[in-house]
């Protein structure tokens, strides 16, 4: 149930919701996946939904990117520019099928369209501390990039070989290695650059106040694995927690935009 006694609460469910507040999302795709139909998949019509809940930039990789590498990655680049500072884009490490250098290149070619990395190790098959992973890992410590992880329960000693072997990289926990929530809060305690990420957590009533009591609010970011998921429900999720409302503007907007350097 929505939090009756929160004032940003009381604000998002009046009609246009959210309009004081700024969301910034970190954990997004773009595009259907392999058969699957995403009604809401598209830019367009994710930012339909952006707008709605006022999410000023969503962070994505692209769905064909964690089947089949970085082949229509130029197609994501002409999105970010076509709406310039809604989306940024995750260079997907597809592990076996990588070339370092031509990605970089690419990278550093449209550097201001690029968020940082992203890996997913239940695609690609490789642990995040694979050697095939490193030039991409060792070029986000050099630069001090965000490495958006697929962290799922099991994945816990690989990501944490990551972040004892590179401390200048934003490591976002996305998924909180789902049910281990004590575990991904003590990591945020352990790692300066470790950030807990909310897809998929705020399904599971208390996951969050559990992670708060731990951690605090200061490093915990917003997403919901759109377009799987709807901001709506996250959002409103968020609101219903047993947490402060400067806490939610933290999670929603202050953190992101700390870690991304946005105003």
């Amino acid at each position: 149930m929505i939090n009756k006694d929160s004032l940003m609460a009381q604000e998002y469910i009046k009609p246009g919701g959210v309009s004081g507040y700024k969301v910034l999302d970190f954990h997004a795709h773009m595009g259907n996946l392999v058969n699957s139909y995403m009604p809401f998949g598209s830019a367009e019509k994710m930012l339909y939904l952006m707008d709605q809940s006022n999410v000023r930039c969503t962070l994505f990789s692209g769905h064909n990117d964690l089947t089949m590498g970085n082949r229509f990655i130029h197609d994501e680049i002409e999105i970010c520019k076509r709406y310039p500072g809604r989306f940024k884009l995750y260079m997907t490490v597809f592990s076996r099928h990588c070339d370092f250098k031509k990605d970089i290149a690419l990278f550093e070619a449209n550097r201001e369209h690029f968020a940082g990395f992203k890996l997913h190790p239940s695609y690609s098959g490789i642990r995040p501390d694979h050697p095939l992973n490193e030039p991409y890992l060792e070029y986000a410590d050099i630069h001090g990039l965000p490495v958006l992880g697929h962290t799922w329960r099991g994945l816990e000693e690989p990501y944490e070989n990551v972040l004892k072997r590179y401390k200048n990289l934003k490591l976002i926990g996305g998924h909180c290695f789902f049910d281990r929530w004590d575990f991904t809060a003590r990591l945020a305690l352990s790692y300066e650059n470790f950030y807990p990420e909310l897809t998929a957590v705020l399904v599971k009533r208390g996951a969050l106040e559990e992670m708060v009591s731990v951690c605090g609010s200061k490093k915990i970011l917003f997403g919901c694995d759109i377009p799987w998921f709807s901001y709506t429900y996250y959002i409103g999720a968020l609101f219903s927690a047993d947490i402060s409302d400067e806490q939610r503007q933290d999670i929603l907007w202050n953190n992101g935009a700390a870690l991304l350097n946005m105003t």
